[in-house]
């Protein structure tokens, strides 16, 4: 995964109010360049908890024999 790929994430994130971003200080050890740094909102922080949350009951419906894997049988 390339940084640009991360930072079209983090910036479709911030769009949508999940995350938020501020520029820090120039410095002479990045050329000069301000880093960007995201946080996480509180909207974003529900978000991934119902997100969680989602996933864990998806996980819970499939049967534990589905899960099983009998080796030695084509």
């Amino acid at each position: 995964m390339t940084l640009s790929t991360v930072h079209a994430s983090l910036n479709r994130l911030e769009d949508k109010g999940m995350v938020a971003s501020q520029m820090g200080e120039s410095t002479g050890k990045r050329g000069g360049k301000r880093k960007k740094y995201f946080t996480i909102t509180a909207f974003g922080a529900k978000t991934l908890a119902d997100v969680r949350e989602q996933r864990e009951a998806i996980w819970q419906m499939i049967p534990d024999t589905a899960l099983q894997v009998k080796l030695g049988h084509a």
